[in-house]
């Protein structure tokens, strides 16, 4: 007998290929969709974004607050979006009460409607409200945009027996606590603190001993490919968001930095072959055209108006041959020329543009690896600031980056979060 997930894995299968056949196979079996999407939202994400969007928007309604919540965030913004819109206001806004803060600020930040978003917010759960408001007013290319309020904070003044006592009680309420960070009485930030660093103390010690002190931290404006060069540099799974005093405000994931590293290479080659984003070798042909054909005939007009310009030299051609031969020539010389300005231009100043494909899929498998890796390994969670001024005199501002690594920069880690998927 097959699971729900083995189900949801051959329904997925057959809405990449056959999307009618899938629709008619979810209208014959309602009963199936609830457990499906419970067992696997991955993969229910993928069958709502290959079936027609009615369909995909009454499958969504028939779900429980919280198993929708969770489909949507594996969905792709705009489509999210406009399945979050077919919803009564009441029960989209008890949907994205069960997203997380960064999520629901995300679906809401594609709505061009601020009336309609506004209602939502007014709906929301008065706490949750509160939250996404805070991270609408940022910049979504920036660490405030990215960053996660869902951040497992201990006080300095509790021991180590205290804080694992403490790190229990969390569990529930945070999904990942590889690392907790320490804060003082007004919330500015101490340090962060390894599972390893709490194990192999003895429970009367101090945190301040524990942590690992004056970690490296990013405020809510820094641009996000400064944030990804962090993360890169110093191997992290996170960086802690401050604000002027250093006090903490949130955590931008590995996961989301890949996300939107992720986002904008994808949307600057679909540019560079003239397509969108969303487009895909699942993609029905029609909608596939439709994003096409405009790129396509802009070519086709170039094109001609090239071959126009070469015909009025058809005497030239004709007496010296030996032109012609030179055109494809001048072509590829022309097309390589263009594709390396392209990519100097997109790639612009960014400190990711150099390390090149490896890193991103590093970021993945450390992203993945989440706190199993972080507990079982003996890193630091961060590089500190103490430690960085070591190597390169003079203060590590918020939001800068030192001028060396140091040696905690080389084996640190720190926690991750799910985020969405771009699709």
């Amino acid at each position: 007998m097959r699971t729900p997930r083995d189900v949801a894995r051959s329904v997925r299968l057959l809405a990449r290929r056959r999307p009618r056949s899938a629709e008619r196979y979810l209208e014959d079996h309602e009963a199936e969709w609830s457990s499906l999407a419970e067992a696997s939202p991955e993969d229910a994400a993928d069958i709502l974004e290959a079936i027609d969007e009615d369909l995909a928007g009454k499958l969504i309604a028939e779900l429980e607050p919280e198993q929708a919540a969770d489909l949507l965030e594996e969905l792709r913004e705009d489509l999210a979006a406009d399945l979050l819109g077919e919803l009564p206001t009441f029960e989209a806004a008890r949907v994205l009460d069960e997203m997380s803060p960064e999520a629901a600020a995300d679906l809401l930040g594609v709505l061009e409607d601020e009336e309609e978003v506004q209602q939502l917010l007014d709906s929301m759960d008065e706490e949750s409200a509160g939250e996404v408001r805070d991270l609408l007013t940022h910049d979504p290319e920036s660490a405030g945009g990215l960053m996660t309020t869902d951040v497992a904070a201990l006080p300095i003044g509790l021991t180590v027996g205290e804080a694992m006592a403490r790190i229990r009680s969390l569990h529930e309420e945070y999904a990942d606590l590889s690392y907790v960070y320490v804060v003082d009485d007004d919330g500015h930030l101490k340090g962060v603190l390894s599972f390893r660093d709490l194990v192999f103390r003895r429970p009367g010690d101090g945190l301040d001993e524990a942590m690992v002190p004056d970690p490296i931290a990013v405020s809510t404006t820094t641009d996000r490919e400064e944030v990804a060069e962090l993360v890169q540099r110093y191997h992290l799974f996170g960086l802690p968001v401050v604000d002027a005093d250093r006090r903490l405000l949130g955590m931008v994931t590995t996961e989301a930095v890949l996300d939107a590293v992720q986002e904008e290479a994808s949307e600057d080659f679909a540019v560079a072959v003239g397509t969108t984003g969303e487009d895909s070798v699942h993609l029905p042909i029609r909608r596939s055209i439709r994003h096409r054909l405009p790129w396509i005939a802009f070519d086709v007009a170039i094109s001609a108006t090239v071959v126009w310009t070469i015909s009025l030299f058809d005497g030239v051609l004709t007496a010296f041959v030996v032109l012609a031969a030179l055109m494809p020539l001048v072509a590829r010389i022309g097309g390589d020329a263009g594709g390396r300005r392209w990519r100097w231009c997109s790639a612009g100043s960014s400190p990711t543009a150099s390390r090149g494909a490896t890193s991103v899929g590093s970021w993945r498998a450390r992203s993945r690896s989440g706190s199993s890796t972080a507990s079982s390994s003996g890193s630091s969670p961060a590089p500190s600031a103490s430690a960085s001024r070591r190597c390169a005199p003079g203060p590590i501002r918020c939001g800068s980056a030192p001028r060396c690594s140091s040696p905690h920069g080389r084996t640190s880690s720190s926690p991750g979060s799910r985020a969405r998927r771009s699709r």
